[in-house]
């Protein structure tokens, strides 16, 4: 499944490109914001290859935001402001009819309907004879099935997987979003403020697919560099900055080490820029750190 996978993925981004081209090539163009190309891009890329159906999304990056862009990113604006929040009513309370409420009901549930187009359509693919692709969504559907009933003899409707698998689904969507579509686009956004390094990245990428060309598939041993260049993306300007836990009563780290009970904050964005790790050029972006002294900092 995963080699299928993987060319779903190469050739959602082969389309990406192709479209870039189109919209660029346009005189109306000026700019393109490339966090949202890249969110785009993810969700075609999950759809495609996880789920098996085409969102849709490269086809309007050049409309702008569609449905479920347009409420991704209002659920993740919206969430973490209220998971730190110290206020409790607005960390914990989803349920009472407030506007902050109805809005964020509002948007799940429009996330919810193109979620339920996904499972849909791969019912009506089943009906009809087609050939269950190895895809993950076919192992969520007949791993839950195997459960409910005897020897594969459970086939269940799409308003039962929605009602079983739903939130997974969703969650699977959602988890990339705010993370991979951050990372790619911050990648991009550096990679397109340093042409000596596009250049280099080019090289290697073009080299790496003529293997593709040649009817195989990508060796990401052979892309070194983009691969240094992610790093240092995630390094840099990570999109997880800060990350919380909560303890539930002392916790020791070893000697001299013990977290007090209560809230304890990780201050990711601080500990990837520390000099003392990172060298005095921390702050830098400089890809060709991860390709020194075996990748170690």
């Amino acid at each position: 499944a995963l080699p299928r996978m993987a060319a779903d993925v190469t050739a959602t981004a082969f389309a990406l490109g192709r479209k870039l081209e189109q919209i660029v090539g346009d005189s109306k163009t000026t700019s393109l914001d490339m966090h949202f190309v890249a969110s785009m891009y993810h969700l075609s890329a999950t759809g495609r290859s996880a789920f098996g159906y085409d969102l849709g999304c490269l086809e309007d990056i050049a409309k702008g935001p569609n449905a479920i862009t347009e409420s991704f990113e209002y659920l993740l604006s919206e969430l973490p402001r209220r998971a730190y929040s110290q206020d409790p009513a607005i960390r914990e309370d989803y349920a009472s009819d407030t506007p902050d409420n109805r809005e964020w009901r509002r948007h799940a549930q429009n996330v919810r309907v193109e979620i339920n187009r996904v499972v849909q359509a791969r019912i009506k693919f089943r009906n009809e004879g087609g050939r269950r692709p190895p895809d993950l969504l076919e192992s969520m559907i007949q791993s839950y099935e195997s459960e409910q009933g005897e020897e594969g003899g459970h086939v269940a409707s799409a308003e039962e997987l929605m009602e079983n698998l739903g939130d997974n689904i969703i969650e699977l969507f959602f988890a990339g979003y705010n993370t991979v579509a951050a990372a790619v686009g911050t990648a991009m956004h550096f990679l397109s403020r340093d042409r000596s390094l596009q250049g280099r990245v080019q090289q290697e990428a073009e080299a790496a697919l003529d293997d593709v060309v040649a009817g195989g598939t990508i060796d990401l041993n052979k892309l070194p560099l983009c691969e240094a260049v992610f790093m240092e993306a995630l390094r840099v300007a990570g999109p997880v900055p800060l990350v919380y836990r909560i303890t539930d009563g002392p916790t020791d780290l070893g000697p001299g080490c013990t977290l007090p009970a209560g809230t304890i904050w990780i201050p990711a964005e601080h500990i990837h820029k520390d000099p003392k790790t990172w060298g005095a050029d921390a702050a830098e972006f400089r890809p060709d750190r991860w390709l020194e002294n075996d990748g170690q900092p």
